[in-house]
């Protein structure tokens, strides 16, 4: 009986103990809060992104194995670390980290869990991860404001220059469109950088936008619309007579514009989850497909062309790739073209097809490496593209390097494959150089 008196006294010491407990934790929170927190609101807090994703990928292992998270709070972060912005927020004083933001794209949008306080922070990630993570300061930007739209987006590549006209804006949703103005000269799917496809492009392009998972690309689209015309070159640069060699940047053209034509393209990425051989890494799909489809011929030419020349009157291409398999990026696709052989009468300066018309078809394996985080950014490509039907093709290599996507250059390089097979109108190599500038704000 006096074990039967014992228990419930027992039970009432340890319940007044837990509550005396619980009245000490919230004081000294309180405490805490009144008198060692500084009030921070009139101060915009200093932040930088985490953009290694192996340092994401532990993060992320450590947040879904603690035992001071509830599985409530932890269950919504998506299986893939590619798709989950973490973003920090320095605390006021010193170089500690105050807030640790993990956003992702939830059901109703943009979600964020927000891990508070930097003793916290280190019982969850660890001495090493926390100090890892802290020393990234510096090195990256909020990645996920610089996806969304901005009031001026300007890419200034004489190859393919855009310029946002309009967007939606939107601060605080998940998706957005963008209007915007492009260009296009040269094309490599027909392996005819800079000016030796003999016309320009011009048009608008609407774009839908379907993030802020972290696609680590700067041109993605859930799909991209583009409509323009395509009119034939009107300038030229003057050659020196003897002067002109093989790699010359400026070679004549063997290919002329014969005419007005439509453009059409489309891109489309129908997954955003791609695994490689069991590997996560967050690849993503996408299909492109353009054409380019004649409307009207000239009728009077250039006194300046040569008495014969060829011409592309149109095109269709297709292409398939996967990006950002890790950095690696791989595609493959096929082409179709026409190829017309025009005679200029040198008097009134009309022309006439003195061959058949002739169809090629290419096809194009291609693979690459990119990186889109840190200072420097860089999309390295290098393909074979091949005519099925002649039986030579053309090795690319084209490295595009930015530093802070701000100031850049692009480098386009074709070497002929089996150059005894090369038609008249084609060079044995060509090169292009195009500095890049982009004003994104």
């Amino acid at each position: 009986m006096k074990v039967l008196r014992i228990i419930p006294c027992v039970l009432l010491v340890l319940a007044a103990v837990t509550a005396s407990a619980g009245d000490r934790g919230g004081r000294l929170d309180s405490i805490y809060h009144q008198l060692i927190k500084h009030d921070a609101s009139m101060f915009p807090p200093e932040t930088w992104s985490v953009t290694d994703v192996r340092v994401i990928r532990e993060i992320l292992y450590q947040v879904r194995n603690s035992e001071q998270l509830s599985h409530l709070e932890t269950s919504a972060l998506p299986p893939l670390a590619e798709r989950v912005e973490v973003i920090c927020h320095k605390r006021l004083g010193d170089n500690e980290i105050e807030e640790l933001h993990l956003c992702y794209a939830g059901a109703a949008g943009r979600d964020t869990l927000v891990l508070r306080d930097p003793v916290l922070l280190r019982n969850i990630l660890g001495d090493q991860l926390y100090v890892a993570v802290r020393s990234l300061r510096g090195t990256g930007e909020d990645r996920f404001d610089r996806d969304l739209a901005r009031m001026t987006d300007l890419y200034l590549n004489p190859l393919r220059p855009t310029l946002l006209l309009w967007s939606t804006q939107p601060r605080s949703a998940a998706t957005y469109h963008a209007l915007s103005g492009f260009g296009r000269l040269g094309n490599d799917a027909l392996n005819l950088p800079f000016w030796f496809r003999g016309t320009m492009i011009g048009g608008l392009s609407l774009a839908h936008i379907d993030r802020p998972s972290a696609v680590r690309d700067p041109d993605f689209a859930h799909y991209r619309v583009r409509v323009g015309i395509e009119e034939p070159m009107n300038f030229s640069v003057p050659q020196s007579p003897g002067q002109q060699r093989e790699n010359s940047l400026f070679k004549a053209r063997r290919l002329e514009g014969s005419g007005s034509a439509v453009y059409l393209s489309g891109s489309y990425s129908p997954w955003t989850q791609v695994p490689f051989l069991g590997i996560d890494t967050a690849g993503f799909i996408r299909l492109n497909a353009e054409l380019s489809v004649a409307i009207e011929d000239k009728d009077v030419f250039s006194a300046r062309l040569p008495e014969t020349f060829y011409s592309i009157r149109n095109y269709v291409s297709l292409m398939a790739e996967v990006r950002r398999l890790g950095i690696f990026n791989i595609g493959a696709g096929l082409t179709w073209h026409d190829i017309h052989h025009f005679s200029r009468d040198r008097y009134d300066n009309h022309a006439t097809r003195i061959d058949p018309t002739q169809n090629n078809v290419l096809a194009a394996l291609e693979f690459g490496i990119a990186e889109d985080g840190g200072v420097l950014q860089y999309d390295i490509k290098t393909g074979i593209h091949f005519n099925i039907g002649d039986g030579y093709g053309y090795l690319m290599v084209k490295p595009v390097l930015m530093i802070s996507n701000i100031f850049g250059v692009e480098v386009t390089y074709f070497k002929a494959i089996r150059s005894t097979k090369v038609p008249a109108w084609h060079y044995d190599s060509y090169l292009s150089f195009a500095p890049v500038l982009r004003i994104n704000l």
